[in-house]
């Protein structure tokens, strides 16, 4: 967004803004905040009385509350990893880079108010700028609705790489399929379809069966596994549909299906 907005009308920002809203699924009940997260320090630099404000101080909030927004949902996703997993999986999850990739996955640098100098320089585009603007929206999220709201965002806008730290090599497929889905509000089903065998040596089939429900209805994986076992052969079907589930996911996020 050009500097063109130091002389038009809120009314008419709210109504270019209102895209930005349908893009992260999200209607701020006070619009003053939006506003100001996606205005850049240069334009309140050069337009003071038009932009009185800039992004700086929600950016400050925002990091902290991705922080925390993050480390819960990591937290719930991964029971049975320790702190150092997590702890780097954070990290890499809020650093700049990822920021800057998400918030162009919503074109937020389109959005963004900036003054001439930045504007020339293609501050829209800079990873930097992005991500401090992805923080700030964050921060404006938070305090016009709460927590809940932000985990909400960022469970969406995350997705895609959550699901990239579900490794098709898993060594718990099993637990790593129930998490995932879980993330998504479903829940793997596993079925016998076959014994056979000796008594003293019997092979098992298993099924497992999962539908996700998105915004263009509803994708099923299913997959099977063969073990000595009713539990290894869950632990083979788990291991099938894990990358499938992992790609439908990385697939879904690329179309904003979910």
């Amino acid at each position: 967004m050009s500097q063109r907005w130091a002389t038009k009308s809120d009314a008419e920002l709210l109504t270019y803004l209102s895209s930005l809203q349908l893009a992260i699924d999200y209607k701020f009940e006070d619009e003053d905040l939006l506003v100001e997260a996606v205005t850049h320090p240069s334009a309140s630099n050069e337009h003071p009385d038009r932009f009185s404000t800039n992004n700086q101080r929600l950016e400050f909030l925002g990091d902290a509350v991705l922080d925390m927004s993050i480390a819960s949902e990591l937290f719930s996703m991964f029971p049975d990893h320790r702190e150092g997993d997590l702890t780097k999986w954070r990290t890499n999850l809020v650093r700049g880079k990822t920021l800057a990739m998400i918030a162009r996955s919503i074109e937020l640098g389109s959005y963004l108010i900036l003054g001439a100098g930045e504007e020339k320089s293609s501050g829209n585009d800079k990873d930097s700028n992005l991500s401090d603007a992805f923080e700030a929206l964050i921060g404006a999220v938070f305090l016009d609705s709460g927590i809940e709201a932000v985990n909400k965002m960022t469970e969406r806008l995350f997705h895609h790489e959550f699901a990239k730290l579900f490794s098709p090599d898993s060594k718990n497929p099993k637990g790593d399929l129930q998490e995932l889905a879980a993330s998504l509000g479903h829940r793997p089903k596993y079925a016998l379809v076959e014994e056979s065998g000796p008594e003293h040596a019997l092979e098992y089939r298993v099924s497992v069966a999962l539908c996700i429900e998105t915004k263009v209805g509803w994708k099923q994986i299913t997959a099977e596994g063969q073990g000595s076992s009713k539990r290894a052969a869950e632990a083979e079907a788990a291991a099938v549909a894990l990358p499938e589930l992992v790609t439908l996911v990385t697939d879904l996020v690329d179309c904003k299906c979910i």
